[in-house]
């Protein structure tokens, strides 16, 4: 759905984007997540044909976003972080108004539906400007929805909301994400760990790592090894162990990686283990949450 190939960004002298590369498929949820000036408003604005790339190629859609933004323009929905809205209009007059600029025959029913799922029905008919910050990301986020985009790219879309709109507007990227593919920037790690099932991670320019992020829990072991054996021939037959990773061993002490394909298997694994002359000193639950990802990555720098 996107293919973004070498793409850098310069203002002036300074770099906001450096030889970018990187393929999302269709119906991904992709976390687009960096520090503050990292790079990832850029990329958006650049996505959405808001602002030309210095150098690369990018194609939407298997359509060249340089030679026909006009093109990309109609199948890409863009929300930046501050909401551009008319104020002095009704919520039902601006969606009107909207779909045509967009060029697109609205249905009532399609409307109806927008409104419903985002839970702004009920200010429908009020002014926008008189409408709290919460049902105004709403608002903006419906207008992304007229014209039936195969993208949408959201800039912080619940940045100051409360727990109540966030889960709403989560709930609804989920359920449109069989039709849409979605990248969404935020700080907010937790959320974006709920929502997507993708992640970019970009950082003074550079993307450092972008891959599916799937949560694991994962154990960490340390056995006392009194009587010299093969750790790693013992643990690979104890069938209930998914995966493990010797991280060191100091004389006798192992330290070890570990994780079983259900909680249930960790009383087999122990009964498995007395038949060894191992001692466990301690199994220590471990979850791989997207946090602990991403903070080592940014402190690190490390590029995958």
């Amino acid at each position: 759905m996107i293919e973004v190939k070498n793409v850098n960004k310069k203002y002036n002298n300074f770099l906001a984007l450096n030889n970018v590369s990187f393929n999302i498929k269709k119906g991904s949820i992709v976390g687009l997540l960096g520090p503050n000036g990292a790079g990832k408003s850029t990329t958006m604005r650049i996505l959405s044909t808001y602002i030309k790339p210095t150098s690369g190629k990018i194609k939407i859609n298997n359509i060249d976003i340089l030679k026909y933004p006009d093109k990309i323009k109609n199948i890409i929905g863009y929300l930046p972080e501050n909401v551009p809205l008319y104020n002095e209009m009704k919520v039902i007059d601006y969606m009107k108004y909207r779909s045509i600029l967009k060029n697109y025959s609205l249905k009532k029913n399609e409307l109806n539906e927008i409104f419903e799922n985002l839970k702004i029905k009920n200010v429908k008919n009020k002014i926008i400007g008189n409408l709290s910050k919460g049902y105004r990301q709403r608002v903006g986020l419906a207008d992304t929805l007229i014209n039936k985009p195969k993208i949408i790219l959201l800039d912080e879309p619940t940045s100051g909301l409360d727990p109540e709109q966030r889960l709403i507007i989560a709930n609804y990227i989920k359920q449109l994400s069989n039709e849409i593919t979605f990248i969404i920037s935020s700080h907010i790690l937790s959320e974006i760990e709920n929502i997507c099932n993708n992640i970019i991670i970009i950082n003074k320019g550079n993307i450092i790592i972008h891959n599916d992020f799937k949560k694991e829990d994962f154990y960490f072991l340390k056995i006392k090894n009194i009587e010299n054996l093969n750790i790693t021939d013992i643990l690979k037959k104890i069938s209930v162990i998914k995966k493990f990773e010797i991280i060191n061993n100091i004389e006798d002490i192992f330290n070890i990686k570990i994780s079983f394909y259900k909680k249930e298997d960790i009383d087999y694994f122990y009964n498995e283990i007395k038949k060894f002359s191992l001692i466990i000193r301690e199994l220590r639950k471990y979850k791989n949450n997207l946090e602990n990802t991403y903070l080592k990555l940014i402190k690190n720098g490390i590029k995958t």
